[in-house]
Parts: C-alpha cells; structure tokens; sequence
C-alpha cells in the first residue's frame, strides 16, 4: 500500500494485490467524488482474522443475519468494500496509521469514509506524536453514518 498525505489528510492511495494481479488506486480531485451503486445490503462486515477482539461479539449483538468475512490486511478489506463484496470493515483493536491511510484516501475519492469508532478523522499528520488508532475503525462505502450509530458504543 502506499499513501499520500496532505495537511493530515490522506490524498492518494494504492492498494496492491500481488497474487491476483490487483491495484486498486485513487487521488483525490476537487470535483465530485466517484460513486460506487451499492447493494441492498448492511449485513456483510469484513473483520480482521488476525486482531479480531470483541469484533465477532458486537456484529451478532447489531447486525440481524450478519455475515462474517475474516480477512488478512486492510487493503484486502478496503478491495472488499470497493467490488461490493462487504458492506462494513469494521475493527476494534490497535491499529497502525500506515495500515489504514491508502484505504483511508481511496474510501474518501469513491466517497466512502473511515473514521474512528468515535468518528473522528484520523490526522496522518507526520507531526502526531501516536503511530496508532487508538479507538477503533468503522470503514464503509455507504451507509457509514448508519454503521458508526450502531457501534460507536463500542468505543475502546
């Protein structure tokens, strides 16, 4: 992955999947952002196989028939939400700013978002003391606002 970075703001971002074959890439312009139609769908929530926490727990507590997708990386997790194939990327544990920032700006340029489970914009910011997202992330190309009401409780 690589991201570009303005003001704090993330700009740019590849993705790159070696073993298919697969880039995924977006750089902000200051006209409309692209749009992606969306399924008739909010139950599909890609989860980290490897830090998944209390992720599991809280999807079946919010989510009625809620399909699990373990998945490896948060750019594999970003293509997913981008090809339709999950509705929500959602983690709850520590995780590095590098890991997030291109599917950060690639969410932003298809006009998806990423924020902390409390909302907030992550500051990629090389002046920022913390390397981490400390409080989680809900990552969606729709329905965002719909997904941070439902598991910003969750707050770490």
């Amino acid at each position: 992955m690589f991201c570009i970075v303005e003001k704090g703001r993330p700009r740019a971002g590849i993705i790159y999947k070696p073993f298919k074959n697969q880039t995924l890439a977006s750089f902000y312009e200051k006209k409309t952002p692209k749009k992606i139609n969306r399924l008739q769908s909010r139950n599909r929530v890609v989860v980290s196989r490897s830090h998944a926490g209390s992720v599991i727990e809280y999807v079946g507590e919010n989510i009625k028939d809620a399909q699990i997708i373990p998945a490896g990386g948060s750019g594999y997790k970003t293509m997913s939400l981008i090809s339709n194939q999950a509705d929500l990327y959602l983690h709850t544990t520590k995780i590095k700013k590098w890991d997030v920032c291109a599917p950060d700006a690639i969410l932003s340029n298809f006009n998806g978002r990423l924020t902390t489970l409390a909302g907030e914009e992550i500051n990629y910011s090389s002046e920022q003391s913390e390397s981490k997202v400390v409080n989680g992330l809900v990552a969606a190309l729709h329905d965002h606002q719909f997904f941070l009401q439902t598991f910003q409780k969750y707050k770490i």
